[in-house]
């Protein structure tokens, strides 16, 4: 992997397979779960604290790992018009030639890579149960089959289901379903989920999750984004406990990224009013992400120039 490489000419020593054998000098391990989210006051703003974050990831090999929608681009109606604007395309281009850099999606794979159109970086999509590197869940499942078949099903229901609801949007992943409901009428709404808890209950192989006005059915297996950003770090081949992973998300999907990284990592919240969760940072929306990435992509600049 290109990206493997790069942190392997930085200094790489070992391979580690499992990111639960990773400890970094703040003391907790990678991988450990928080009992509850941090309080909405402990939140710190990610642009006051660049310099502190970017002091930290040069410590170690940092390694970013981004959501997409809600976070590098804004919410729409229509997720076909997502569109990542050119200016943070080209600092990811940027930030990418000094960095690790990841974009872990609940979109399929090939849209998200489409959507994002860089080669250099790496991409998760579906929650992680596709991946660039070839190490989704199912890639050396042998179910995978069953759980393709009864999303076919689950989803032709839904479609019957909604065909006259007015602002409903059927999604069919790769490996899951999405409910959109964002220009539904509101008093349909609890009708729809009710629909989806009837099929999650119907079928055990499907599980419900919810996030900012979708309903999401997907696989009922233990797989998160947290697991792939686990599985991605641990097929570098660097002594892992060198590295220092920064995760940038908006929704409650991401909070099993947060939880993974624990203290052991970077969180960074992007949301325009402080919530509880499981990150130490925030960001208000995706223009400030921007944002952010260009300090760092201008801190990693400016340091290699210094020979640091």
């Amino acid at each position: 992997m290109i990206q493997g490489r790069k942190l392997k000419n930085s200094g790489a020593e070992l391979v580690v397979t499992d990111l639960s054998e990773l400890t970094l000098e703040t003391g907790g391990e990678l991988g450990e779960k928080e009992d509850k989210p941090r309080g909405e006051n402990k939140l710190l703003s990610a642009l006051g604290k660049t310099e502190t974050i970017f002091a930290r990831l040069q410590k170690e090999l940092p390694a970013i790992f981004l959501d997409y929608d809600g976070t590098l681009t804004p919410i729409v109606d229509d997720p076909t018009k997502a569109k990542l604007d050119e200016k943070t395309r080209e600092v990811l281009q940027r930030i990418s030639k000094h960095m690790f850099v990841a974009v872990i999606s609940g979109r399929g794979l090939e849209d998200v890579r489409k959507m994002v159109g860089i080669d250099e970086l790496s991409y998760a999509g579906s929650h992680g149960f596709e991946m660039s590197c070839g190490l989704g869940y199912f890639d050396e499942d042998d179910k995978k089959q069953q759980y393709l078949s009864t999303l076919e099903k689950a989803e032709q229901e839904l479609g019957r289901a909604t065909r006259d609801m007015q602002g409903i949007r059927i999604e069919r992943k790769p490996y899951g379903i999405a409910i959109h409901y964002r220009g539904a009428v509101e008093r349909e709404i609890p009708e729809v989920e009710s629909l989806v808890d009837s099929l999650a209950e119907r079928f055990s192989e499907l599980k419900k999750i919810s996030g900012k006005k979708i309903f999401e059915l997907r696989p009922n297996v233990d797989w998160d984004k947290g697991k792939a950003l686990q599985a991605m770090l641990g097929q570098f081949h660097v002594d892992c406990s060198r590295i220092t992973p920064l995760y940038i998300g908006d929704d409650t999907t991401d909070e099993d990224a947060f939880r993974v990284l624990g203290d052991s990592g970077i969180g960074v919240l992007v949301s325009d009013e402080p919530r509880r969760t499981n990150a130490r940072y925030i960001l208000r929306d995706p223009s400030e992400v921007t944002i952010f990435l260009e300090k760092l992509a201008e801190l990693a600049a400016i340091n290699i120039i210094k020979g640091i």
